[in-house]
């Protein structure tokens, strides 16, 4: 099951591309695509295998847009993604979640992406939650939880990356 921390996949198309492209790769991503693809380039630092890394509307801290301060994205677009993600998940995925031990209640009942990956994406995959210390959010935001050690995590980015948010991007 996919999650926005899991920057594996990431590294070995990378790995495969170069085999066949050499060094002329540039990493793009948006919106989730962006928060892996900086969170992938933050991590693997100067070994990265990138020229640069492109990131459209993909958060450096998922913490601060999805937990307290997403007011604005809560009502306007989170609903409709959670909606869209329980669809894909609960039910052609049922049998997994249940040898998960996952509760299909609380996450059927989500109606934010913070309260999704807090009742399916945390507990599938060993989060102790989605803020503060070990928490998904920190673990797949290039800035972790935006403190010293999330902006130490930031600064090894080590290729021009570019970062961009539209004025009103909710």
């Amino acid at each position: 099951l996919f999650h926005g921390g899991r920057t594996s996949d990431v590294a070995a198309a990378v790995d495969a591309l170069r085999e066949s492209y050499g060094d002329r790769i540039v990493l793009v991503g948006i919106s989730m695509g962006g928060i892996v693809a900086l969170n992938y380039t933050a991590r693997a630092g100067k070994g990265c295998g990138l020229q640069a890394c492109v990131a459209l509307s993909g958060t450096t801290c998922s913490e601060a847009v999805l937990g307290p301060a997403g007011r604005r994205s809560r009502r306007l677009w989170q609903p409709m993604l959670a909606w869209y993600l329980k669809q894909s998940f609960l039910a052609p995925r049922r049998l997994l979640l249940r040898r998960r031990r996952v509760d299909e209640t609380p996450v059927a009942l989500a109606g934010t992406i913070d309260a999704f990956d807090a009742t399916l994406v945390c507990p599938f995959h060993g989060y102790p939650g989605v803020a503060g210390p070990g928490g998904y959010y920190e673990d797949m935001s290039a800035a972790g939880s935006g403190d010293e050690n999330g902006r130490n995590k930031l600064r090894r980015i080590a290729v021009p990356t570019l970062v961009l948010h539209a004025a009103d991007d909710p």
